[in-house]
């Protein structure tokens, strides 16, 4: 009995050590990877920290040269509304028409109204650029304003694939139908 049991001593203790420092070796492949994945995270942060201050520099320095009195919004989103509207205000689910102009900062046109047809979305599905989006629930029925929407509120790093360019930053010329 005791050389049986000597014997499933000798036998086992390898396969659990070996067991052992599979699981030590697994846990420490998993630290590195988590540890990659955080390194990955603060880099793309730390990228697009300077991407929005490299924009807001781009941004003051074109509204300095138009002379616009523009609201600037803690996201980075300014609106100079012109005209006044007195109409109702949007929310959420609302739909909206637009009449408009859209043009990147490099003075690109990219799309209008009068060519193109009013803009039309349900506000908070995604439909338009989100920094649009927001404009249009700060602003009300009838109001005419300029709106700069920041890449991160537009259409990002990608751009849509068709007419804006990635990381481009739009002017919206728009009246709030």
């Amino acid at each position: 009995m005791k050389r049986i049991l000597y014997f499933c001593f000798l036998v086992i203790l390898p396969l659990v050590s070996c067991k052992q420092k599979e699981d030590i070796q697994l846990a420490e492949n998993l630290q590195q990877q988590d540890n990659s994945k955080k390194e990955l995270e603060k880099k793309l942060i730390d990228a697009n920290n300077r991407l929005m201050q490299v924009q807001d520099v781009q941004i003051d320095g074109y509204v300095a040269r138009r002379n616009w009195t523009m609201q600037k919004f803690e996201n980075g989103l300014r609106i100079w509304e012109y005209k006044k509207g007195n109409g109702k205000r949007y929310v959420s689910l609302d739909k909206v028409s637009l009449k408009y102009r859209l043009e990147l900062i490099n003075g690109t046109e990219i799309a209008n109204s009068e060519k193109d047809g009013l803009l039309s979305f349900e506000i908070g599905k995604g439909q338009a650029a989100e920094g649009l989006e927001i404009a249009v629930q700060i602003l009300s029925q009838g109001s005419k304003a300029k709106v700069i929407v920041p890449s991160y509120l537009g259409y990002g790093f990608a751009g849509d694939g068709e007419n804006i360019p990635k990381q481009a930053i739009l002017i919206y010329d728009i009246e709030v139908l």
